[in-house]
């Protein structure tokens, strides 16, 4: 019987699984479509591909200018202050996806992708 009783919370974690999924693949666009139009001085997200060290990552976001301020999740993703417009341009050129910290509900993919100002 404890087969059949963990069939539905398999399920259940499954489909858990596949909403969150589809919800970060939704919010990708939007977050590095708002990290290229972002003002300088921005705190930004640049995520490497997992072969990358978090040497290599911290050294590509200095070589592009910008300030790495954290490494997250063992050096694949850094946080990242950017000075100049071009920053993101430049980690991006050294194989990472920059992504905008979402601070505003004006980034956020779903409650307010249309709003201007936040009040």
């Amino acid at each position: 019987m404890p087969g059949k009783a963990a069939q539905p919370h398999l399920f259940a974690i499954a489909l858990l699984l596949l909403v969150l999924g589809l919800t970060a693949l939704a919010a990708i666009p939007p977050l590095r479509f708002t990290a290229q139009q972002a003002e300088p001085p921005a705190v930004l997200y640049a995520v490497f591909p997992p072969a990358r060290s978090a040497r290599q990552g911290n050294r590509a976001i200095v070589e592009a200018g910008a300030i790495p301020l954290r490494n997250v999740m063992g050096g694949v993703a850094w946080t990242f202050i950017a000075t100049d417009n071009e920053h993101a341009r430049r980690v991006e050129s050294q194989g990472a996806i920059v992504l905008a910290l979402p601070g505003r509900a004006s980034v956020l993919p779903v409650c307010g992708a249309g709003a201007s100002r936040v009040y």
